[in-house]
């Protein structure tokens, strides 16, 4: 009755999003069945992207179980001070408040802590200074319905008239993933439990094909910000850290985009990633050491001196973010990193650990330790690699390995928010 001829020839769901809504408005007094009408489709909608998931859609990897530490010969300690922070964005507190009581409130005082899951419930338990975007989080978000506006947010991305008007499609094939991740972007900047500083969004997938394609990808997805009054100082662009992640890398950073460089389990590609300019190096402590051929705590203390020590003053110093953390003793032995990825269950022990237990500031121990009495630092590749084939040789084998398998994690969730979201518009 409210979407009758008058109004619209056809049925309002067969038009597309910008047309169907003109014509509601061309007749103010069905105002209020606009609004009926919206509210139900957006229950159905999620009711949609409820089925999508038990209709083919590929899940978010399950993480793997951890496995004995190489804690026990590791110093259990960390360094007070901690590399500065450049893109104008604001440091994080690195001293010790007055009256600490426990050890996470004593190591907040070295690191910036972020819960290793993406829950709002953990973000608001622990708070955290960084919150992530990706296609791995929208898709856990989506299926466990730990976000209730999650559907919501999908239907205005679908709605992106810039992305229907705008820019070209064909151009820009994943416009609407980009509206997306900027609208989840956005409201974690806005959450009142999070008091986030900072968002890490992930450039989609096929960003990646080219350096040219990543800024574009970019430069859409901060202009999306801006139009949103998100700083552009408070955003980072999520990129893998592979052969051509890092020339994306380059590029974004000619441009004048900060990047969060993940999936690095190699010297190499940290340094290289300095080289590109990257604003912040991920390093995955726990699956490396899962491999048995690697020693995490070693490779990211590794990956500090390199990054920190002997830089150039007219550069910016790149960011540590240690993550896959399995033990007490693995966080200990990076207390002092510019991020620690905690998981919620070791976060929770340091909260009800008595402060001093587990983590002291002195210049030996911590991220700055020793790497081992045994190992030296392997060379650093010099100037950046023109090859593929330069690239991979500067790796060890578990790096590849891994790099390969968290690269196509990543695809394998990209393509699975990409198909999720186009049954969604179509349904639209």
């Amino acid at each position: 009755v409210c979407l009758g001829p008058a109004v619209a020839p056809q049925p309002i769901a067969k038009m597309p999003v910008r047309q169907s809504r003109l014509a509601v408005g061309r007749r103010s007094t069905l105002a209020l069945c606009a609004c009926v009408f919206s509210c139900i489709a957006s229950s159905t909608l999620r009711s949609v992207l409820s089925a999508a998931f038990t209709s083919g859609s590929a899940k978010a990897a399950a993480r793997t179980p951890s496995v004995a530490s190489r804690a026990a010969s590791r110093a259990s300690a960390a360094p007070a001070s901690v590399g500065r922070l450049g893109h104008g964005m604001a440091p994080f507190n690195t001293a010790a408040s007055p009256g600490m009581k426990n050890a996470l409130q004593q190591l907040r005082g070295l690191s910036a802590i972020v819960p290793d899951e993406f829950s709002l419930e953990q973000y608001e338990e622990f708070g955290s200074s960084l919150a992530f975007v990706s296609s791995r989080t929208i898709l856990e978000a989506l299926e466990s319905e730990s976000w209730p506006r999650m559907g919501d947010l999908v239907e205005e991305a679908q709605g992106n008239e810039e992305c229907a008007v705008d820019w070209d499609l064909e151009e820009a094939p994943n416009c609407f993933e980009e509206s997306l991740f900027v609208l989840v972007g956005r409201d974690l900047l806005a959450h009142p439990g999070g008091a986030f500083g900072t968002v890490s969004t992930e450039l989609p997938a096929s960003a990646l094909t080219s350096p040219a394609a990543a800024v574009a990808s970019a430069g859409r997805m901060m202009a999306m910000y801006r139009d949103l009054g998100v700083a552009a100082d408070r955003v980072l662009f999520r990129v893998p850290a592979n052969y051509w992640g890092l020339r994306a890398v380059a590029a974004l950073s000619k441009a004048g985009f900060a990047s969060h460089v993940t999936h690095v389990y190699s010297l190499a590609q940290a340094a290289l990633a300095k080289e590109a300019g990257a604003f912040a190096v991920q390093v995955y402590v726990g699956r490396i050491e899962r491999t048995g051929a690697g020693d995490g705590i070693t490779l990211a203390r590794q990956i500090y001196r390199v990054l920190k020590d002997g830089h150039d003053d007219n550069k910016k110093v790149p960011l540590v973010v240690a993550a896959s953390l399995s033990s007490l003793e693995d966080v200990s032995a990076l207390a002092g990193a510019d991020y620690l990825l905690v998981p919620p269950r070791l976060l929770r022990e340091l909260r009800d650990s008595p402060g001093g237990e587990f983590v002291a500031a002195t210049p030996e121990t911590g991220i700055r330790g020793p790497s081992s009495d045994k190992e030296e630092d392997p060379p650093i590749p010099s100037g950046f690699l023109l090859s593929f084939e330069e690239f991979e040789a500067a790796m060890p084998n578990f790096a590849k390995q891994l790099l390969a398998s968290g690269v196509e994690r990543y695809l394998q969730q990209a393509t699975a928010l990409h198909e999720l979201l186009t049954r969604a518009k179509e349904y639209m």
